[in-house]
């Protein structure tokens, strides 16, 4: 058995934004105009580990979220105090599990089949709740995700498959998104190309408030990107 511990800390500008398929959502900087901080740790027993995780997101703004991502959008200059800042404190737990670690132990082979079984797999749940001023009408959101994906190596060929989903559970900001992504790729020595894939789609509600009562309207969206990508290590 084996434990490690581990901690993070990242600051993204206002106007900092990057490609999904190199930054995903879990990434400390998926989020522009925020600082986040992680703390956790990880027990492995064989082929299996867990992961125990907690991070506290904070806006660089005085305003929710989600009226972040709507002021990114329009490029709207932000303000950086952090007086009465928004923060996000999420759990996570995750397990993964080697299935060529599994394999070997057991001694187990799958012939031809070997190509199809996945080399690992992973599961993460989380669970999050904003702390803000109740001036600012988010306090007590919350937040549900999930995401999972498999894993392949063979040789100089791997290849990836994911799917998330995510929930932001407010009165005011509501939001839903799921998406999946995955790639296909070839190393040799430092260099690498992979084709990839990278898909989504959100639902948001928001009140407008008309002459006599509030009409809630929602907006949908679908994103879907691919192409083919060249990296190397150094």
């Amino acid at each position: 058995m084996r434990l490690s511990v581990f901690a993070g800390y990242a600051r993204a500008g206002a106007y900092f934004v990057a490609p999904d398929n190199v930054i995903k959502r879990d990434d400390l900087f998926s989020k522009p105009n925020t600082t986040t901080t992680r703390l956790g740790g990880t027990v492995e027993r064989g082929p299996i580990s867990f992961t125990l995780e907690q991070r506290q997101q904070q806006s660089l703004a005085p305003q929710s979220l989600a009226q972040q991502s709507l002021a990114l959008q329009s490029l709207a200059p932000q303000s950086l105090t952090l007086d009465n800042a928004p923060i996000l404190v999420k759990n996570q737990i995750g397990m993964s599990l080697s299935f060529d670690q599994l394999l070997g132990q057991s001694g187990g082979t799958l012939g031809a089949l070997s190509w199809v079984m996945p080399s690992s797999a992973y599961v993460n749940v989380g669970q999050g709740r904003v702390r803000a001023s109740l001036s600012q009408g988010v306090s007590g959101d919350t937040t549900s995700d999930v995401s999972a994906g498999l894993s392949w190596t063979r040789g100089k060929i791997y290849a990836n498959l994911g799917y998330w989903q995510s929930d932001y559970q407010s009165q005011l900001y509501p939001w839903k998104g799921s998406g999946i992504n995955g790639s296909l790729g070839f190393q040799e020595g430092p260099w690498g190309v992979d084709l990839y894939f990278d898909g989504s789609t959100s639902a948001t509600a928001y009140a407008l408030t008309g002459m006599q009562q509030s009409i809630p309207q929602t907006f949908d969206a679908k994103y879907m990107t691919s192409g083919i990508r060249f990296h190397s290590t150094f």
